[in-house]
């Protein structure tokens, strides 16, 4: 058999198992980008320009990146006449084209090992090319559709390598390879921006393949450099044409900075990890075969680890020496981006340097020759053999979670289509529809993460689904969220048709609207604020008080407020020591007076006080003390600081809370906590001294589970925990709350929210709000908690664990956008135009004799509720009176376009704080 014949029929095989390994995908449909994709070519189907547009100006005209990739929309488009709207169709192309990477895998790596004396090149290109055609790190860029990006990409990469390989070997100084090399190097750049590193790593094959090794360096670079000039004259064209279409030679997502120097970046690439163990360590299917696949991957890597350690040095070494460098060089690109998750998302951004990671190897093994090359080839065909065999498993695993999303968003869309037809019918196509349940992605595969606007659009129905509001599990930013749920518990459901759960297994079902509870004391003379009446030792400097004498307290006269009715009050507060250390003796003391009453000791309770400077919710427990009066009223209230000069103190608000007589809301506490149940944790008991649940934690899944109680999520959404924990060698940790409702029995990970932890050995109460979690009401009636207390070495008490009312906030309503009214009308977001010089106006509620400050941020607010400086302030802006309009023109956003965040802050008329922020607004702003 001749050589080249042999080669054809090797090329066949690998294109054969790479279609064989990737033939699921053929059943695939679109997800999330795919339809942001096929809106794009239904607008190409009316006026050709649009796509034609994409060579000189940013790809699809998204306004928050800054991309050239033309050629992808080609493609697509390309496969739109031939397929029309049939995800087969564009799934097939994506395969073909993998496929034909591993066969240009091949030709490259039998090329530069056969510059070599080797004889075993053909061998190892052969099976390099099988192992990137089976990586289970590919399943991202082959099965999702838009992953093509990385495919196209490489192929055309790829091309201009191997073309450039024959063109050298040519030994002209010009010649049809070379012009077909550029070519291919002008599509790779027309596809993706990665594509700039190609000059440097072919300049590396010429310097390290290219010269004698007796050559000088700089001899070497400089003929290096000589050889590649025509490379580079092509891409300094392209970065002044991208200057001149895009007016920047960078680009990528606007906004999205990475501090190169910080420990957070520097540990993202430990994810690099995945290109020698790809496990989707989120599929459940994993989990059995996790430590099996593990050990099979890390025995072939070990040989392999051996194999080429050896080759290196008893061999030239030049193919590991260019791969190396080639294989870095086309990380560069990827800094600003790169992360792969656990789940195996944003592992298309591997697939280019994978490819060159396997081209090296295959060239390092095709270059054994030598006394020892028997046994360094029995050892590289051996590791071959077990990464297959690995590979080939974990293939068919990590392919799952992307055929149960295609499945899904098939079963959605019908079943959103059938409920959109009974809205019509009820002639109620006006009214909101609120959809929550809708997965971001199903354990990494994506499903509608930015695809709403092609899915609810016209492509494949007469026309658009319009007035519906997709909720995510995991937003935990908590605007939409926090919006939907205000409208499921009001009373007023002129503008809302109903609010939707999707259940993957089971489909749409409607959740009943029940109207929030407030428990906190009705009695209008239990005031909430206490601030402004008297201070004592503070003084007000731009919006805060700080502490100027060892006795400083805020006081305040309360009225006629009945105490029997009151058991607890809670305050909001932060207190920042002068030092800015934390000491975590201090303690925040609460008194009250009744009739003629003063002041005393006797009449007092105290609370550690956290000193970080965040926000913390204090809890006096009064209806407990024998202290506090069983018929009188509460006239006057005071709250003591400690007496540090300089320290810092801000208030939200202080709440007397009344007895839950309806026993709605669960409270376990005492006695109740002798029957908890714990888990992993042999050594739990109850402590009768300090009436409190102790177990010892030590970095395992340690957790204790509550007895059953049933409660609305509506009416009680925000848990408090008291807690301390003791002998931690470090003063913060975290915990984890779970939940268990009547249609999600089961405790997972998106029905959960983890928690900051003071691990002082203080007591403290932890207040974890819940409101913006689609998955704490969206399920039904509550049923079970979960606690996970903490993470690390450690020994946790637990004293009570309940479940409040809502805290007071107040109210910040998007009203209109450039007059017209914000009926629901957009399908996903609102949005404004700074081309337009659109206006948007909210309108608010704040309490009498306050004023209030709104916040706008360029991202979410970490904790939505709460004004701890968290989001990227864009502006400030001051709004006066109860209630009232504010107006924004879009000329005021001057950061660019992106998604806007507001929030309210309450301040009375000394500018200190009275109670938690607002609920976030988002605006969706664009040039």
């Amino acid at each position: 058999m001749s050589s080249k014949f042999r080669s054809v029929l090797l090329a066949m095989l690998l294109c054969a198992l790479g279609i064989a390994a990737y033939w699921q995908a053929l059943r695939g449909y679109f997800l999330s980008d795919d339809f942001v994709h096929l809106l794009y070519m239904q607008r190409v189907d009316d006026d050709i320009y649009v796509l034609l547009k994409n060579f000189w100006s940013n790809w699809l005209d998204i306004p928050t990146t800054l991309f050239f990739r033309p050629l992808v929309s080609v493609t697509l488009y390309v496969d739109h006449l031939l397929w029309g709207w049939r995800p087969e169709g564009y799934h097939l192309t994506n395969i073909v084209i993998h496929a034909m990477n591993g066969v240009l895998i091949f030709l490259i790596s039998r090329r530069l090992a056969g510059r070599g004396e080797a004889g075993g090149q053909i061998v190892f290109a052969f099976l390099g090319a099988m192992l990137f055609l089976v990586w289970p790190l590919h399943v991202e860029a082959v099965y999702w559709i838009v992953g093509r990006v990385d495919v196209q990409l490489t192929f055309f990469y790829l091309i201009g390598i191997y073309c450039f390989l024959l063109h050298i070997e040519s030994g002209r100084a010009l010649s049809g390879w070379l012009s077909a090399s550029l070519l291919a190097f002008l599509a790779a750049l027309s596809t993706k921006e990665p594509a700039v590193t190609l000059p440097a790593v072919l300049a590396a094959y010429c310097f390290f393949y290219n010269s004698q090794r007796d050559t000088p360096l700089f001899r070497r670079f400089i003929v290096a450099m000589r050889l590649t000039a025509p490379i580079w004259g092509v891409l300094i064209v392209y970065f002044f044409w991208r200057r001149y279409c895009l007016g920047t030679f960078g680009g990528g997502y606007t906004g999205g900075g990475t501090d190169y120097f910080s420990a957070s970046y520097w540990g993202r690439w430990k994810a690099l990890g995945a290109l020698f163990f790809p496990i989707n360590r989120a599929w459940p299917e994993s989990v059995a075969s996790r430590h099996l696949m593990g050990w099979l991957f890390g025995l072939g890597w070990a040989f392999m680890a051996y194999t080429v350690f050896h080759a290196f040095f008893r061999m030239a070494g030049s193919g590991l020496r260019w791969g190396t460098v080639a294989f870095i060089i086309s990380l560069l690109p990827l800094m600003s981006v790169f992360h792969v998750a656990a789940d195996l998302q944003s592992s298309r951004f591997l697939y280019l340097p994978t490819a060159l990671f396997w081209i090296t190897l295959a060239v390092v093994l095709g270059e054994i020759s030598g006394k020892a090359a028997q046994r360094l080839i029995f050892c590289g065909l051996l590791a071959s053999i077990v990464l297959l065999a690995a590979a080939g498993n974990q293939l068919r695993l990590n392919l799952g979670p992307w055929i149960q999303a295609s499945e899904g968003i098939q079963v959605f869309s019908k079943d959103l289509d059938r409920l959109v037809a009974q809205r019509y019918e009820a002639a109620a196509q006006h009214k909101l529809l609120v959809l929550a349940g809708i997965p971001d992605n199903v354990y990494g595969a994506q499903f509608l993460r930015n695809g709403y606007g092609g899915f609810l659009g016209t492509v494949f129905r007469p026309q658009p689904i319009n007035n519906i509001l997709p909720l995510t599990d995991d937003d935990r930013t908590g605007v939409m969220p926090i919006f939907a749920k205000s409208l499921a518990a009001s009373d007023n459901d002129e503008n809302l048709y109903g609010i939707f759960r999707y259940f993957p297994e089971v489909g749409i079902k409607k959740i009943e609207s029940v109207r929030m509870r407030d428990n906190a004391a009705k009695n209008a003379n239990c005031r909430s604020s206490v601030l402004g009446d008297k201070l004592s030792d503070l003084s007000y400097r731009n919006g805060e008080w700080f502490v100027t004498g060892d006795d400083p307290f805020v006081m305040a006269a309360v009225g006629d407020c009945p105490a029997k009715e009151i058991r607890e009050v809670r305050v909001s507060a932060v207190f920042q020591a002068a030092s800015g250390s934390i000491k975590p003796t201090q303690s925040l003391q609460f008194f009250w007076r009744a009739g003629g009453q003063s002041f005393s000791e006797v009449r007092s309770l105290s609370v550690p006080l956290v000193s970080d400077g965040q926000m913390h919710d204090y809890v006096f427990s009064v209806g407990g003390t024998d202290e506090w009066p069983s018929s009188d009223q509460i006239a006057a209230i005071r709250l003591d600081f400690p007496g540090e000069p300089g320290a810092r103190v801000q208030f939200t608000n202080v709440r007397f809370v009344a007895h839950d007589r309806s026993g709605g809301l669960p409270r376990f506490e005492g006695a109740e906590l002798r029957n908890v149940v714990t888990v992993n944790a042999p050594d739990a008991y109850f402590d009768d001294a300090a009436l409190a649940l102790t177990l010892k934690v030590s970095k395992k899944d340690e957790f204790i589970l509550l007895p059953k109680k049933r409660w609305s999520p509506l009416e009680g959404d925000v848990v408090s925990i008291r807690m301390r924990v003791v002998g931690f060698d470090r003063p913060r940790g975290s915990g984890k709350l779970y939940w268990a409702s009547d249609n999600a029995m089961q405790f997972s990970e998106d029905k959960s929210v983890e928690f900051p932890v003071s691990a002082d050995g203080v007591w403290r109460v932890l207040t974890i709000p819940l409101r913006h979690m689609p998955t704490w009401w969206t399920n039904g009636q509550g049923t079970q908690l979960r606690i996970n207390p903490f993470y690390g070495n450690a020994e946790v008490q637990i004293a009570s664990v309940e479940i409040l009312a809502a805290e007071p906030r107040p109210i910040l309503q998007l009203k209109d956008v450039n007059g017209i009214s914000s009926n629901f009308a957009s399908s996903v977001f609102q949005r404004a135009s700074r081309q337009r010089k659109d206006v948007v106006e909210l309108s608010y509620e704040l309490g009498a004799g306050s004023d209030g400050q709104l916040e706008v941020s360029t991202t979410p607010f970490n904790s939505p509720n709460t004004p701890d400086g968290s989001g990227v302030v864009e502006f400030v802006r001051s709004v006066e009176g109860p209630s009232g309009t504010v107006r924004i023109k879009t000329a005021e956003f001057d950061r660019g376009p992106g998604t806007r965040y507001f929030r309210l802050i309450a301040r009375n008329k000394q500018g200190a704080l009275l109670m938690f922020s607002s609920d976030p607004v988002s605006v969706l702003v664009e040039d």
